[in-house]
């Protein structure tokens, strides 16, 4: 059994001793711990194959999921995660189908207009129809030179030879009718442009219109493009209008077969 010591200064105390002899601590009757009179016994180690126990946190516990509560509207130009529905651009539709109608030359123009635009929103949404798109900016642009190149060369057209002369040939046409109506309301022809004006003859302007008559027998008119040398004619009584153009009016004149018609009066 080992010597006890004081607690608080560890100086040997003698058996039964009531007090340290140095620092005077009271000493009870039940003496101060024992000096271990040598090392800790061996404890052997746990055997083998048996895991050590470790203190690993419980699982956390799961709780119930929220209930559904629909979709969330998101802000614009964001999309979310996972499949998002595409759809055609609208504008490439309108780009393609306006390209084709071609309208005179807008339809080509707004074409082009809606084009770029839809395949710049193309680029931004997930969308399709950029092929469409590309097809009626191609056909808007063709439009738009085809429409240029036409309204560059009308005032030839018009002024073509043809297209004079059909016109005269119109006009020759409604100054017809007009006599014949005239003939109906009154029993005889006339050579007043005023007269055959109030029966529905109305010239197209630019043209100079000869008409000559005989009571018994018909009217015969002579018409042409102002400062052309095509001059047609129209023989009540040799067919009507004819397709053979002459060089002079007066040429014009003697192939009218009305006998006595020489009263010739331009009603236009």
């Amino acid at each position: 059994m080992a010597d006890a010591v004081c607690p608080r200064c560890g100086t040997r105390l003698l058996p039964n001793a009531l007090r340290c002899i140095n620092c005077e601590l009271p000493i009870p009757q039940v003496q101060a711990a024992e000096v271990p009179a040598g090392p800790p016994p061996y404890q052997l180690p746990p055997a083998w194959g048996t895991p050590p126990q470790s203190q690993a946190p419980p699982p956390p516990q799961y709780g119930a999921p929220p209930p559904y509560v629909g979709p969330v509207p998101y802000a614009p130009g964001y999309y979310p995660m996972g499949p998002v529905p595409w759809t055609t651009n609208g504008l490439a539709i309108a780009s393609l189908v306006l390209a084709l109608l071609w309208l005179g030359g807008l339809g080509s123009l707004l074409g082009v207009i809606f084009g770029h635009v839809s395949r710049r929103q193309i680029k931004k949404r997930p969308q399709r129809g950029e092929g469409i798109g590309l097809a009626g900016l191609i056909i808007g642009y063709l439009g738009l030179i085809a429409t240029i190149i036409l309204y560059a060369s009308l005032p030839s057209i018009i002024n073509s030879g043809l297209v004079q002369n059909q016109l005269v040939q119109n006009d020759m046409s409604s100054a017809a009718s007009a006599e014949d109506h005239y003939l109906r309301d009154s029993g005889t022809y006339t050579n007043d442009g005023v007269a055959l004006r109030n029966e529905g003859f109305d010239p197209l302007g630019h043209n100079t219109i000869y008409a000559a008559f005989h009571a018994g027998d018909g009217y015969c008119l002579i018409g042409a493009r102002t400062g052309s040398h095509s001059w047609y004619l129209y023989d009540s009584e040799n067919g009507g209008l004819s397709n053979i153009a002459y060089s002079t009016l007066a040429i014009a004149e003697t192939n009218c077969v009305v006998t006595r018609a020489t009263n010739w009066t331009p009603i236009a």
